[in-house]
């Protein structure tokens, strides 16, 4: 098993100091897969006060004092160092009430949410394996240690977890574990709506998303209900071969960028399809304006689960701009461009492409070149430094007073300038830019 020398030095120093020390949790996990890990947990019979001690000549952060945990920085990691422990009563289904230090890692082991969780290693001890982790490992099972009734009800959130694992892992949930996430589903409801925002951002960040997302919907929808009546909501038109639903958790799986905002964006950016679809007269579904009821339902969405201003905005924007992003040609990009920025814009092919390749093969032929003449059109824009900013123009306010205009006409006329570039109507020429000013200010 491999694990940084950074992890490996900190428990030499703990066990040179007269105490037990393990890797535990994900890191143990991940190195049984074989895959990076990026965070190391460790776990100790040394008490928060000896670790402080014996790690005086280092940062260290009391980030957990009361339950044992404190963080040490060596060489620039983080590694979170805990006292070995035993959880007392939960009393809101997510953080116990008192903890009890104990002696043994294995009492400790025992709190732990899930089998492949739940292994510990140290040189000295090597692999220690309680309940069956790497057996687990080997079948792609997430089962819950002990009692899974009993598990949910101490922490509503290792419900939202155990997806978040088979997204990120592509494992499946073991029965019993399913069925108890199951009838204790309503411990999700009494989370706090930070805590359901980032853990339904770890399960649409994950590898295997659609798994997720689609075998563990029932959960999906408990957190964010919001997006439920996609469900099987059929879109009775050629260029789909999906529910609404289904594309949507298609289009999470295609996104070639596992950004956050992209990723809501993407969840919701058909969430008003099921509000606003019409019968045409040629027999298939329409949704006019299906982005706009789409916009409402993320915000209202977000809001709720208390995403930042700024997070909020631009899921919107993404999710407004989905359908038009080649309507109107390089005008239509540089407006985008004015307004929101290449970060944006780049968010937006991204959001496309994936909503695109999650049509029926026929909207995808009917769509294609329509995506890529756009792609062109925005790499030409930048390539060529072409004007989407007053930042860009070829003239000032300054030149603007010359011609005797002043205060807030000074900027109306600068835009009405810059529109005149971006629509193709004159070049972004100094002269010409002042004649068009004469001759229309």
């Amino acid at each position: 098993m491999n694990f940084s020398s950074g992890a490996l030095d900190v428990l030499k120093i703990l066990n040179d100091n007269g105490y037990e020390a393990y890797i535990v949790g994900g890191a143990v996990r991940d190195a049984l897969m074989g895959v990076p890990c990026h965070d190391t947990d460790i776990a100790t019979n040394a008490k928060t006060a000896d670790i402080m001690r014996v790690f005086s000549s280092f940062k260290v952060i009391p980030t957990g004092e009361k339950h044992g945990t404190m963080t040490v920085i060596k060489d620039g990691v983080s590694y979170e160092i805990t006292t070995y422990r035993t959880d007392g009563e939960y009393g809101d289904c997510r953080h116990p009430k008192d903890v009890s230090f104990v002696s043994s890692i294995y009492d400790d082991l025992k709190r732990r949410d899930f089998t492949v969780n739940a292994m510990a290693y140290s040189k000295s001890s090597g692999l220690i394996d309680l309940f069956g982790g790497q057996e687990d490992i080997k079948t792609k099972t997430i089962r819950a240690v002990g009692d899974p009734l009993k598990r949910f009800d101490e922490d509503g959130l290792r419900i939202l977890r155990a997806v978040r694992f088979a997204s990120k892992l592509g494992f499946s949930i073991e029965e019993k574990t399913l069925a108890a996430m199951h009838e204790k589903y309503a411990n999700i409801y009494k989370l706090s709506a930070e805590r359901v925002f980032s853990e339904t951002t770890e399960i649409l960040s994950g590898a295997h998303s659609d798994l997720a997302l689609d075998k563990y919907s029932y959960f999906i929808f408990c957190a964010v209900p919001e997006i439920q009546p996609e469900y099987k909501f059929d879109q009775m038109n050629r260029s789909h071969a999906y529910d609404v639903y289904e594309h949507t958790v298609r289009t999470v799986k295609l996104c070639e960028e596992r950004i956050p905002v992209v990723l809501w964006a993407l969840l919701f950016h058909d969430a008003g399809k099921p509000f606003t679809a019409v019968l045409g007269r040629d027999g298939q579904r329409h949704f006019p304006d299906h982005w706009l009821v789409s916009c409402d339902i993320a915000k209202k969405a977000l809001t709720r689960l208390k995403a930042s201003n700024a997070f909020i905005d631009e899921v919107c924007c993404l999710v407004k701009n989905h359908d038009d992003l080649w309507l109107g040609g390089k005008p239509h990009i540089k407006r985008l461009l004015r307004d929101h920025g290449r970060t944006y814009i780049e968010h937006l092919f991204v959001v496309k492409k994936a909503d695109l390749y999650a049509h029926s093969e026929f909207g995808i032929n009917r769509f294609e070149h329509f995506y890529y003449n756009s792609l062109r059109q925005y790499r030409e824009i930048i390539d060529n430094d072409e004007c989407y900013s007053l930042s860009a123009l070829k003239i000032s306010g300054e030149d603007v007073k010359s011609l005797g205009y002043d205060g807030k006409k000074v900027g109306e006329t600068l835009n009405k300038a810059l529109d005149a570039v971006i629509d193709e109507k004159i070049p972004n020429e100094k002269t010409a830019l002042l004649n068009f000013i004469k001759e229309n200010g």
